[in-house]
């Protein structure tokens, strides 16, 4: 094929699409009914309804505004929701209270004995009259919110602040051999 025939076909398809789409322009204007584009196909019940129900319709030529101004302060009437207001539960929540480990007991004479505390790596040296540094005596916080209450030859009574559970350690009993000899 020669480039003249190649160039006679090009132009020439471009000429018929060029008549094509002027016909369609032309038809598309004289083929409209009260602003109402019909098809050259015979149109169903539905569609018929359909272009009665527009064309009934005053604003139907306007388009509606999908995308209105809104202003930017707050709107003056309060939404009102439907779900139900949510009611605090009526009990405070539960909170397991770690497990201090008596990592040690200190008995001297008839004194309160020095307790030592252990909770995943830290420990606390509980005393009622000690001068050991970073003691804990009664009345003073320790492990970021709890309180010791008391020490006495058998136990330990500690409270969590934030929900005031109070929990009682037993402490060990001396063995025979830890006792001095009179």
């Amino acid at each position: 094929m020669s480039s003249r025939a190649s160039r006679l076909i090009v132009w020439g398809l471009l000429g018929i699409t060029l008549l094509v789409c002027a016909w369609l322009a032309w038809r598309d204007r004289s083929v409209q009914d009260d602003g109402l584009q019909l098809t050259a196909r015979s149109p169903t019940s539905a569609s018929k309804a359909t272009h009665a129900a527009r064309a009934d319709a005053p604003e139907a030529s306007v388009p509606p505004d999908l995308f209105p101004p809104h202003p930017w302060n707050a709107p003056a009437k309060a939404t009102v929701s439907a779900l139900p207001p949510v009611r605090p539960a009526s009990h405070p929540p539960t909170v397991a209270a770690p497990l201090f480990e008596v990592a040690a007991v200190w008995r001297y004479d008839a004194q309160p004995p020095i307790v030592v505390l252990a909770q995943q790596g830290h420990s606390w040296v509980m005393c009622a009259a000690c001068d050991a540094p970073g003691r804990v005596r009664p009345g003073d916080t320790f492990a970021g919110g709890y309180r010791l209450d008391r020490i006495d030859a058998h136990s330990l009574v500690y409270t969590l602040k934030a929900i005031s559970r109070t929990t009682t350690l037993a402490l060990p009993t001396p063995d025979m051999h830890d006792v001095p000899a009179r």
